[in-house]
């Protein structure tokens, strides 16, 4: 989630009768679960395959064995007792059977992505080979892969708060960062000593330039390409790194007299999630794999400015329909604060934008740097009637770091108030350790300025 809007666009609805999708020749499949009023098949021929059960290996919660037995670091298991509450691993910590996985490569299927959280996978299909898999028993369900598209916000005029900043009135020199940051009262909060040390976030983005100066002092833990399945992020594709890289410096760069970002001592993990070569576009389970990863690493928040609609009516913005929003969801069961762009499409789509819409996911809106909520910035309630977005930060004028190793003032869009969210968060996690993401967000709506 670059932030960034997803546009309703991209699908041909193909509607043969009132409650199925069917091919040239064949049946209609009784477990594809197209979104909305009608089933409609995934443009990409990409399909989100779910099972029935993990094979067996539930019995693993039952054996003193089960943590040795799953891909979790000390460090995930530690956030889990300390933040859900809980020391045992769930169902959903449990590997997906791998007898049901080659079951689907022997018949020459091609698998993209395996998910525990959802016990699924991710596979390229034609209809007949759907219409095989629909006759397995091992399949309980059958849905298109999602696509994302960003819209960039334009330029905004560089606010007049950027003066905002006295020489010496603080202990960092934030230059033209200063407003953004006072404007959610991260500077008292600096000024005590907090700066998101011991913190873990996970940025997933397009891509990041990290030899910028701005992270020169940064702790980045480590990094992942989930697009090329290498560990570089930093491919020098035509900007693709850019998005990525703003990103990365708004929540935690660090350049005395340019830039300060809210956790800039926390440690962070990237991963290049999105490809901006293809049309803008980028399927979801991308930041399926992506959010595991974090997870089994021990990430205590995870921050996207992505968004997915595509297939998707307002009515599937109920917190439980979208892959990706029930595996945030999970992942916030299991400790981790989600926090997640709320969308710039309040004159276009009108509703904000998945995974945002998920009960246990902060979704971050935008406002002016009057505080006021910015026009652009995709709306709630939830269909399900959750209010959305949770909280807001900044999101026009932004000051942070720029592709080509410059600063820029004009960084905009739910993109920017999300990472500068994020960075708070770390802070608020770097003082109260035990605090959950329901902790977080309660906090967050209680101490915040509220707008009309």
């Amino acid at each position: 989630m670059r932030l960034t809007t997803v546009n309703v666009a991209l699908m041909v609805i193909l509607m043969f009768g009132a409650m199925a999708i069917v091919s040239a020749q064949g049946p209609s499949l009784s477990k594809y679960d197209g979104y909305g009023a009608n089933r409609i098949e995934s443009e990409t021929g990409r399909y989100w395959i779910f099972f029935i059960d993990k094979g067996g290996a539930d019995q693993l919660l039952k054996t003193s064995l089960q943590r040795s037995k799953l891909p979790l670091s000390d460090r995930s298991i530690r956030r889990r007792a300390l933040r859900a509450h809980r020391q045992d691993v769930t169902i959903h910590d449990l590997p997906v059977a791998t007898r049901y996985v080659r079951m689907i490569e022997d018949t020459g299927i091609e698998v993209r992505t395996v998910s525990r959280l959802l016990n699924a996978v991710s596979v390229s299909a034609d209809m007949n080979q759907l219409e095989w898999l629909d006759r397995q028993d091992i399949v309980r369900e059958i849905k298109p892969v999602l696509l994302f598209k960003r819209k960039l916000m334009p330029p905004e005029p560089e606010p007049d708060t950027l003066s905002f900043a006295p020489t010496g009135a603080w202990l960092l020199d934030y230059g033209a960062s200063a407003p953004q940051l006072d404007q959610i009262r991260v500077i008292p909060l600096h000024e005590e000593g907090y700066t998101g040390a011991g913190v873990m976030i996970g940025v997933f983005d397009t891509g990041f330039r990290t030899d910028h100066e701005a992270f020169n002092g940064m702790d980045i833990h480590a990094t992942y390409d989930f697009i090329n399945n290498d560990p570089d992020v930093s491919d020098n594709d035509s900007g693709q790194e850019s998005h990525g890289t703003s990103v990365l410096g708004t929540v935690g760069g660090a350049a005395p007299g340019y830039l300060y970002g809210p956790a800039y001592g926390a440690t962070f993990i990237l991963a290049k999630t999105e490809d901006v070569t293809q049309e803008v576009q980028q399927e979801e389970d991308n930041f399926i794999a992506a959010l595991e990863w974090a997870d089994s690493i021990g990430c205590d928040i995870v921050t996207s400015s992505l968004g997915y609609s595509d297939w998707y009516t307002y009515a599937d913005m109920d917190g439980n329909t979208a892959p990706i929003t029930v595996a945030c969801d999970l992942a916030a069961a299991a400790g981790i604060t989600v926090n997640t762009s709320a969308g710039n499409a309040r004159k276009t789509l009108g509703y904000i934008t998945a995974p945002a819409d998920g009960d246990s996911v902060i979704a971050v809106g935008a406002v002016t740097s009057s505080g006021f909520y910015a026009d652009f910035s995709s709306p709630g309630p939830t269909s399900d009637g959750q209010i959305k977005p949770d909280i807001c930060a900044r999101g026009t004028g932004v000051t942070t770091v720029t592709l080509l190793g410059g600063y820029t003032h004009n960084f905009g869009g739910t993109s920017a108030a999300a990472p500068l969210s994020a960075g708070a968060i770390a802070l608020l996690l770097e003082m109260h350790p035990d605090w959950g993401p329901m902790d977080v967000r309660s906090v967050l709506w209680a101490t915040g300025q509220h707008l009309e």
